[in-house]
């Protein structure tokens, strides 16, 4: 059971993880199209 809820974090704080470095890559390449255009 224990292990079982291990996994189960372990997952969602990969997906979070993930996710924010997604959207921090995101942001970035955004502010880098912005830099652009100006």
């Amino acid at each position: 059971m224990k292990k079982k809820l291990l996994a189960i974090i372990a997952v969602i704080v990969g997906i979070f993880f993930a996710k924010k470095k997604i959207s921090d890559r995101q942001a970035e390449e955004d502010l880098w199209n912005t830099a652009a255009e100006e």
